[in-house]
Protein backbone atom coordinates (compact mmCIF):
# COMPACT_ATOMS: atom_id res chain seq x y z
CA UNK A 1 0.00 0.00 0.00
CA UNK A 2 1.14 3.62 -0.80
CA UNK A 3 0.98 6.02 1.93
CA UNK A 4 -0.90 9.42 1.63
CA UNK A 5 2.23 11.48 0.99
CA UNK A 6 3.32 9.08 -1.65
CA UNK A 7 -0.86 9.19 -3.26
CA UNK A 8 -0.82 13.43 -2.85
CA UNK A 9 2.16 13.50 -4.56
CA UNK A 10 1.21 10.49 -7.94
CA UNK A 11 -1.60 12.80 -8.08
CA UNK A 12 0.05 16.12 -8.54
CA UNK A 13 1.57 15.10 -10.97
CA UNK A 14 -1.14 13.31 -13.01
CA UNK A 15 -2.68 16.98 -12.49
CA UNK A 16 -0.29 18.47 -13.97
CA UNK A 17 0.11 16.37 -16.89
CA UNK A 18 -3.33 17.50 -17.71
CA UNK A 19 -2.57 21.27 -17.36
CA UNK A 20 0.43 21.00 -19.56
CA UNK A 21 -1.80 19.41 -22.43
CA UNK A 22 -5.24 22.01 -21.53
CA UNK A 23 -2.68 24.84 -21.76
CA UNK A 24 -1.41 23.67 -25.58
CA UNK A 25 -4.80 23.05 -26.45
CA UNK A 26 -6.04 26.03 -25.82
CA UNK A 27 -3.46 27.96 -27.27
CA UNK A 28 -3.49 26.17 -30.42
CA UNK A 29 -7.57 26.71 -30.25
CA UNK A 30 -7.04 29.90 -29.60
CA UNK A 31 -4.61 30.00 -32.81
CA UNK A 32 -6.71 29.17 -35.10
CA UNK A 33 -9.56 31.18 -34.40
CA UNK A 34 -7.41 33.90 -35.00
CA UNK A 35 -6.67 32.61 -38.34
CA UNK A 36 -10.43 32.24 -39.19
CA UNK A 37 -11.30 35.77 -37.75
CA UNK A 38 -8.83 37.28 -40.16
CA UNK A 39 -10.20 35.59 -43.27
CA UNK A 40 -13.67 36.96 -42.59
CA UNK A 41 -15.00 40.22 -44.83
CA UNK A 42 -17.01 43.29 -43.37
CA UNK A 43 -20.02 41.10 -45.08
CA UNK A 44 -19.92 37.81 -42.98
CA UNK A 45 -19.14 40.00 -39.76
CA UNK A 46 -22.58 42.51 -40.88
CA UNK A 47 -24.36 39.13 -41.19
CA UNK A 48 -23.12 37.45 -37.72
CA UNK A 49 -23.89 40.52 -36.46
CA UNK A 50 -27.17 40.07 -37.52
CA UNK A 51 -28.05 36.46 -36.64
CA UNK A 52 -26.80 37.35 -33.16
CA UNK A 53 -29.12 40.18 -32.76
CA UNK A 54 -32.14 38.30 -34.43
CA UNK A 55 -31.04 35.27 -31.36
CA UNK A 56 -31.03 38.06 -28.95
CA UNK A 57 -34.55 39.48 -29.88
CA UNK A 58 -35.99 35.67 -30.10
CA UNK A 59 -34.78 34.92 -26.84
CA UNK A 60 -35.97 37.84 -25.27
CA UNK A 61 -39.42 37.81 -27.01
CA UNK A 62 -39.10 33.97 -26.13
CA UNK A 63 -38.90 34.83 -22.15
CA UNK A 64 -41.22 37.85 -22.18
CA UNK A 65 -44.05 36.09 -23.31
CA UNK A 66 -43.72 33.21 -21.21
CA UNK A 67 -43.40 35.67 -18.09
CA UNK A 68 -46.64 37.66 -19.59
CA UNK A 69 -48.30 34.34 -20.34
CA UNK A 70 -47.58 33.22 -16.50
CA UNK A 71 -48.26 36.26 -14.39
CA UNK A 72 -51.65 36.42 -16.36
CA UNK A 73 -52.11 32.83 -15.48
CA UNK A 74 -51.91 32.98 -12.14
CA UNK A 75 -53.48 36.30 -11.93
CA UNK A 76 -56.80 34.76 -13.80
CA UNK A 77 -56.57 31.46 -11.57
CA UNK A 78 -56.79 33.45 -8.29
CA UNK A 79 -59.54 36.08 -9.84
CA UNK A 80 -61.84 32.18 -10.94
CA UNK A 81 -60.62 31.00 -7.44
CA UNK A 82 -62.23 33.90 -5.36
CA UNK A 83 -65.10 34.66 -7.77
CA UNK A 84 -65.57 30.88 -7.07
CA UNK A 85 -65.16 31.32 -3.12
CA UNK A 86 -67.27 34.17 -3.15
CA UNK A 87 -69.74 32.38 -5.47
CA UNK A 88 -70.08 29.63 -2.43
CA UNK A 89 -70.18 32.06 0.59
CA UNK A 90 -73.10 34.10 -1.43
CA UNK A 91 -75.75 30.77 -2.20
CA UNK A 92 -78.68 31.35 -0.15
CA UNK A 93 -78.31 27.65 1.41
CA UNK A 94 -75.06 28.43 3.12
CA UNK A 95 -76.64 31.98 4.33
CA UNK A 96 -79.04 29.09 6.55
CA UNK A 97 -76.32 26.83 7.52
CA UNK A 98 -75.19 29.63 9.19
CA UNK A 99 -77.78 31.49 10.77
CA UNK A 100 -78.85 28.14 12.41
CA UNK A 101 -75.64 27.46 13.20
CA UNK A 102 -74.89 30.81 15.10
CA UNK A 103 -78.24 30.32 16.72
CA UNK A 104 -77.37 27.21 18.26
CA UNK A 105 -74.35 28.69 19.61
CA UNK A 106 -76.73 31.47 20.85
CA UNK A 107 -78.87 28.97 22.60
CA UNK A 108 -76.03 26.72 24.08
CA UNK A 109 -74.21 29.54 25.97
CA UNK A 110 -76.09 29.38 29.30
CA UNK A 111 -78.10 33.09 29.47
Amino acid sequence: MITEAQFLEQDAKILDIFKEEGIEKSLAASQENNAKAKDLDAEDLRRIERIVERAKFTLVMEHSLSFFFKTIGAGVSGLATAAIGVAKNASPNNKNKKTVHENDNNNCSGK
